[in-house]
């Protein structure tokens, strides 16, 4: 998906939502986003705009009540957004890191022989220290 108004227009009449500037700014910005996204780092990304929080929040819970966004919990105890494509509609693995809160989706990660029979599986994260956070422990 690209960050084409016409294309992001049509993705919210697609999940029954009124195109306004504020829907549009924030998923403009998930779009453009490789991972999950807390709800702070989403209104810092658009606050040129000059939404307030509330905007923003009321904006993410309606994208979520829509089907247009999951919103996940990667065990730090920030809710995280990410915009529901073919990439992430299966469980998805993530790195996060306990230094900076950084988030990275991970390509792959392979579970046979690791999960025992008859368990499913709805989260995968590896918690560790990212290249900057582990420098600073040097």
């Amino acid at each position: 998906m690209t960050n084409n108004i016409g294309e992001l227009t049509e993705l919210l009449r697609q999940h029954n939502l009124r195109r306004t500037v504020a829907r549009v700014a924030i998923l403009r910005h998930l779009v453009a986003m490789p991972g999950p996204q807390t709800a702070a780092e989403i209104e810092n990304a658009v606050a040129e705009h000059g939404f307030d929080q509330s905007t923003v929040y009321r904006t993410l819970e309606s994208f979520n009540e829509a089907g247009l966004v999951i919103q996940r919990e990667l065990g730090d105890r920030l809710l995280r957004f990410e915009l529901v494509d073919a990439r992430n509609t299966a469980v998805q693995p993530y790195y996060l890191c306990v230094g900076c809160g950084r988030v990275l989706r991970l390509s792959q990660c392979a579970t046979d022989g690791i999960v025992p029979a008859g368990f499913q599986i709805e989260q995968i994260t590896i918690r560790g220290r990212c290249p900057d956070c582990a420098e600073v422990l040097k």
